[in-house]
């Protein structure tokens, strides 16, 4: 029996640098994706740092790219369109864990710099 490689190498940030606008939803969406099929097989190895490490940094580097005034506006919308999906991920594993506090904790921080960069626009 193989056992997976569980340390496959994450992804880290989100570059759309290179990206025309067209493209930017399908490539934030794989973004999202490749990162929600990782952390799923975290979970089935049973590896809940990991699981949990990814998905937080799954909406850590979203959150890169919508307080990033470099960034065109409407890449920004769209990180900021499907946040929710790493979030839900993220809720679902804390409430398995029964630790949604920390879940809470970390939604208020997000909103709370989602606020701040939107407040002066």
């Amino acid at each position: 029996m193989t056992t997976p490689h569980l340390f496959q190498q994450p992804l880290h940030r989100l570059d759309l640098s290179r990206v025309s606008g067209c493209r930017t939803p399908w490539v934030v969406a794989q973004f999202i994706e490749t990162a929600l099929q990782q952390a799923r097989s975290y979970q089935s190895n049973n590896v809940p740092l990991l699981q949990e490490w990814l998905l937080r940094n799954t909406c850590n580097a979203l959150l890169e790219v919508i307080v990033d005034p470099l960034v065109y506006y409407t890449q920004r919308q769209h990180c900021l369109d499907q946040l929710y999906k790493p979030l839900l991920a993220l809720k679902r594993f804390y409430r398995e864990h029964q630790a949604l506090p920390r879940y809470w904790r970390f939604a208020d921080e997000l909103k709370t710099q989602c606020d701040t960069l939107f407040a002066y626009q």
